[in-house]
C-alpha cells in the first residue's frame, strides 16, 4: 500500500487527496508528514469508538501532536472529529457512507481533485451491501480517483490442537 500511495503522491504532488476508509490506528499520514513527502489533504474514517481511542493516542504523543499543532478536536461520541490543515479524522460507521460526501466537502475536500481512496482489511468485515455501496460511492463521487483495496480474498477461522483460534487470510 505504501508503494501505491508513494506513486500517487509522485503523480499528484500537493494537489492530491487521500481518504483512508477504516483507517484504524494506521500511521501513514504521520509518516508522510515526518518525511515531508505529502502536503495534500489526508482524511481517515473509522468507527466512532476507534476514532475516540486514536485521538487519545495522538493527544498523548508529543511527536504526533506537534505534527497536528493547528488541530481542533471534537470529542462527540456519536461523531468524533479531529481537524487540522492537512488531516481530518472522522468517526463514522462505514454503513453510512452516503453521509460521508457532504462531511468531506464541508471540511474542504474537493470532488474534482485527484483522490486516492484506500481500504485495508475493511471490506470483508462489512455487510456485502455496505461494501458494494462504498465501491459505488468511490466510483460516482469523484471526478478523478483511484480506489485501492488491500483485503483478503477469503478468510476463515483456524483452531489448532491447543485450542487457540486464528484468523487466516488468503
Amino acid at each position: 500500500m505504501d508503494y501505491i500511495v508513494g506513486k500517487f503522491i509522485e503523480e499528484t504532488g500537493a494537489r492530491g487527496q487521500i481518504i483512508s476508509l477504516g483507517a484504524g490506528y494506521d500511521t501513514r499520514f504521520f509518516r508522510l508528514k515526518s518525511a515531508n513527502t505529502f502536503n495534500g489533504l489526508y482524511v481517515e474514517v473509522d468507527l466512532p469508538e476507534v476514532v475516540m481511542k486514536k485521538m487519545v493516542l495522538i493527544e498523548g504523543n508529543g511527536i504526533l501532536k506537534s505534527i497536528l499543532k493547528d488541530s481542533v478536536i471534537t470529542k462527540d461520541h456519536q461523531r468524533p472529529l479531529l481537524r487540522s490543515k492537512n488531516y481530518i479524522l472522522i468517526g463514522l460507521n462505514l454503513d453510512n457512507i452516503s453521509q460521508l460526501t457532504s462531511l468531506l466537502v464541508e471540511f474542504g475536500l474537493s470532488l474534482n481533485r485527484s483522490t486516492a481512496i484506500l481500504t485495508e482489511f475493511v471490506l470483508p468485515y462489512l455487510e456485502e451491501r455496505s461494501s458494494t455501496q462504498i465501491i459505488q460511492w468511490a466510483a460516482s463521487s469523484f471526478e478523478n480517483a483511484i480506489f485501492v483495496s488491500h483485503d483478503p480474498v477469503s478468510m476463515y477461522i483456524h483452531i489448532d490442537r491447543t485450542g487457540s483460534t486464528y484468523m487466516v487470510y488468503i
